[in-house]
């Protein structure tokens, strides 16, 4: 598994430990109109992948697909938001630092090729289960208050559990959309054919 801090520079495959993805973006409605948003995720990193342990695999060669499990003892991941929205009728821009570690964490990922070799990849990611969250996001409840900060972060951190459902598919679409340029990037022209089967 050394390959996942080195990465392999052969077949173009950048180093997995740490992950990186420079945008991410995720927007819900019109964010001047009740209940819309827009995220923007910048310069983010994900560390753990060097002790993680894939538990599933299947490859669907037929349909181009390669599923697997994978089980995290712990993954973090930071880097800077940008938030714009309406909360109540007011609107809402934040942004800032931000970082959140995963305990006892697993996901499911789905790698699908759209085409022929050599053809985009689109990648699903599901989180199968969190043991345990902490996180931290700067300027949540207003710009510059550290005291206010600390008491959203005391709020996030015991109250996840609760708001987990629904904001789970948010999460799933950001982690998929960062994945599928991380695996276009490394894995996109990887002769597939000289290893499965």
């Amino acid at each position: 598994m050394h390959f996942i801090s080195s990465g392999v520079p052969a077949y173009n495959i950048k180093p997995f430990d740490p992950h990186r993805s420079p945008f991410v973006e995720l927007r819900r409605g019109d964010q001047n109109s009740f209940g819309g948003f827009k995220l923007i995720l910048r310069n983010i990193s994900e560390y753990g992948w060097s002790h993680s342990e894939v538990t599933r695999y299947r490859t669907a060669y037929a349909i181009k697909r390669i599923i697997y499990a994978q089980y995290f003892p712990e993954k973090s991941l930071d880097g800077w938001y940008e938030f714009s929205g309406k909360i109540l009728g007011t609107p809402i821009k934040r942004s800032g630092f931000w970082n959140m570690t995963l305990y006892d964490y697993s996901q499911t990922t789905s790698v699908r090729r759209l085409g022929a070799p050599g053809a985009l990849l689109k990648v699903h990611v599901e989180i199968d289960r969190i043991g345990g969250l902490k996180m931290h996001v700067a300027n949540a409840l207003a710009e510059g208050r550290e005291r206010l900060d600390n008491f959203a972060d005391g709020v996030i951190n015991s109250m996840w559990p609760i708001g987990f459902p629904v904001i789970k598919p948010l999460i799933n679409e950001l982690v998929s959309s960062a994945f599928t340029d991380i695996f276009n990037e490394s894995f996109r022209k990887f002769p597939t054919s000289k290893f499965l089967n």
